[in-house]
Order: structure tokens, then C-alpha cells, then sequence
């Protein structure tokens, strides 16, 4: 449908969307953030990685603002931001969030522990 209605629109995104959606399935153990060379900054209005239009071509937006980095993944959330910066101010993305935890700390501050002390997550 895309490459009918958008000629090209394949060789751009095409391999991108088909390798996402083989690792889509949780079961597969499969990780879509490892698609990209790095993993991309998070938008601090929407909380998407910044990945728009294109991964290959992103056009993120980095902000400076109280002395803390801000990306922005459009022109839209920028201007959202620059409407109420205040309401952000204290937003972290979820990397900004548990930076620093060991899975132990994560799996117990995210509730992933069941009842009987085991956790929601495969183990090594």
C-alpha cells in the first residue's frame, strides 16, 4: 500500500519496517531499539525516540534550558514545549529515569516481583 501510494517509500523505510516487525513479538526476545547504530534520543514532549521522518535522517532538535538538555523529534513537540516549559521541567525520559539502576533495583522499583518472590522477567 505505502509503495503504491508513495513511490520509493520502500527503499526508505521499507527494510526498517520489516525488520520491526519480526522482532514485534516479545516472545521472540528480540529488541527493536537494536535496530539503530545507537539508540536515539527520546523526545522530552512526547516521549518517542527521535527517529522522524526518516531513522537515517532524523530531525531532532536539541534544546538547552535550567542547565538540562532537551530533544525534541519535531518542530510540533518543540513548539509545545516552548508554549509551557514549566511543565516539563521536571519530566524525565525513562533512560533520564533509571539511569544508574541495576536490574535488582528495576525489576522491584517497576514492580516485577510476584507474590512469591519471583520476578516477571527471564532470569540467567
Amino acid at each position: 500500500w505505502f509503495e503504491h501510494n508513495y513511490p520509493g517509500w520502500y527503499a526508505l523505510y521499507g527494510k526498517f519496517w520489516e525488520a520491526y516487525a519480526q522482532m514485534g513479538d516479545p516472545r521472540d526476545g528480540q529488541v527493536p531499539l537494536t535496530l539503530f547504530p545507537q539508540i536515539p534520543p527520546v523526545c522530552r514532549v512526547c516521549q518517542m525516540p527521535c527517529v522522524f521522518p526518516r531513522y537515517d535522517k532524523p530531525t531532532v532538535r536539541i534544546r538547552e534550558a535550567d542547565g538540562r538538555k532537551h530533544a525534541f523529534c519535531s518542530q510540533g513537540c518543540e513548539h509545545l514545549y516552548a508554549l509551557e516549559p514549566h511543565r516539563y521541567s521536571a519530566a524525565y525520559t525513562w533512560f533520564e529515569h533509571y539511569e544508574g539502576y541495576d536490574l535488582e533495583r528495576y525489576a522491584r522499583e517497576c514492580h516485577l516481583v510476584r507474590a512469591d518472590g519471583k520476578t516477571l522477567i527471564a532470569q540467567p
